[in-house]
């Protein structure tokens, strides 16, 4: 199992009350109904997906790669960085996990 490569974009149908997630070839990711009182919402926040898993894995490489070259004086930020990089790591296990990649 995969997941729909990005980009995404959220849209709405008036007439039906409907509102969505799709790909730009109009391949519907997730739809809802105005019945939900956050559904546009929610429906942009996951049309944003795939930039923010995106974001993630550059950011997690970003900061590991920090601590790598850390020198020995400046040990003391190793801890909050590490800290950024377990919950970087979270994320992108339940990412890939959800895709069957882990």
């Amino acid at each position: 199992m995969q997941a729909t490569p990005g980009p995404w974009l959220a849209y709405r149908i008036d007439e039906q009350d409907e509102i969505g997630v799709m790909t730009p070839a109009e391949e519907v990711i997730c739809r809802a109904f105005e019945a939900c009182p956050n559904a546009e919402a929610n429906a942009h926040l996951v049309a944003a997906a795939p930039e923010l898993l995106t974001a993630v894995e550059q950011a997690y490489l970003g900061v590991a790669a920090v601590i790598d070259r850390l020198p020995i004086e400046a040990g003391h930020l190793a801890t909050p960085l590490e800290r950024v990089t377990q919950a970087l790591e979270q994320v992108l296990f339940r990412a890939k996990r959800a895709e069957g990649r882990h």
